[in-house]
């Protein structure tokens, strides 16, 4: 009985410490497998991070929006269009880079509680560097304001500002540069009355402080006149109106502010020709072979050297 007793606390010690090496070996196993799974977890991560890690310092910038464009200018305006152009961003050339444009009328009435960004138009996606807004009132001031979009933002606006013409006056007047000191000025017919058209009168001055009366003029029967002889690296301005057969006159269009180019002058052109030129070397190199001739080749101290 005691062989017995002393036995089965024998086997109930064995089977205790049996379990509980059972159980260690559970949780320690369960601890390496988590453990594994967090190294994993922390490999995976940093193998994803160092992929949008940027290589070097060329591409510090790749993500900032981009500029805007510059040179943006009014082409010229019409009775219910305006013709926009723009040169591309300075940051477009590595991404691809469009345009948009958003317009609306500067000083428009507004109902209460009605949202002052509800009469925005918006274009989106252009592609090119030039448009004409259809669709805009005669005689109404508008603001447009041009973004370049590209996949990491949109850039701050460049704000320009234009009345449309009125019906009666010529439209899309555009002063276009021959050369350094000539201008062509061009237009289209009125939107309305065109067929009742007797010719234009030009308006153009060199003082931006002159009055209208005393601006210069001139009938003009087409379309497009040109102005030569103008002084060179001056500022002029132009516009027109349209005379109709019945004695009428439109309301004069938009004022164009044009400026003329610097003279240059080429120094082998001006004053004298390339003979002339070549005659010079031809006597230079002559002085030069007689005055090494008549030099000596050493300085003789209290001697006098004489030409044979």
């Amino acid at each position: 009985m005691i062989r017995e007793a002393k036995a089965k606390k024998r086997r109930v010690a064995m089977a205790n410490l049996l379990a509980q090496l059972a159980k260690g070996m559970i949780f320690a196993h369960r601890n390496f497998t988590e453990m594994q799974r967090k190294i994993s977890l922390r490999k995976f991560s940093r193998h994803r991070r160092t992929s949008h890690i940027l290589p070097d310092g060329t591409f510090m910038f790749a993500r900032l929006p981009p500029d805007p464009p510059h040179e943006c200018q009014i082409v010229s305006t019409s009775a219910y269009s305006v013709r926009l152009a723009w040169a591309p961003a300075f940051s477009s050339s590595d991404v691809k880079v469009t345009y948009n444009i958003r317009y609306r009328q500067k000083y428009e009435e507004f109902e209460e509680g009605e949202d002052k960004n509800s009469k925005i138009r918006e274009l989106k996606g252009i592609q090119n560097f030039a448009v004409e807004i259809m669709s805009l009132q005669s005689c109404s001031l508008y603001e447009f304001r041009i973004t370049a979009v590209s996949k990491y933002g949109e850039s701050k606006p460049v704000i320009l500002v234009q009345y449309t013409e009125p019906q009666l006056s010529p439209q899309h007047i555009l002063a276009t540069k021959l050369s350094p000191n000539s201008i062509e000025l061009s237009w289209e017919p009125p939107y309305k009355r065109a067929n009742d058209l007797k010719n234009y009168v030009v308006y153009w001055t060199d003082n931006s402080e002159a009055r209208l009366s005393e601006w210069q003029k001139m009938n003009v029967y087409g379309r497009r006149v040109v102005f030569t002889e103008l002084k060179y690296d001056w500022f002029y301005l132009f516009c027109a109106t349209a005379c109709f057969k019945n004695g009428e006159r439109s309301p004069l269009s938009r004022a164009l502010f044009a400026k003329t180019d610097k003279i240059e002058f080429n120094t082998k052109c001006v004053g004298h020709s390339h003979t002339i030129e070549i005659m010079e070397e031809i006597a230079r190199k002559e002085e030069e072979r007689e005055a090494s001739e008549t030099t000596p080749l050493l300085k003789r101290r209290g001697c006098t050297s004489f030409a044979i």
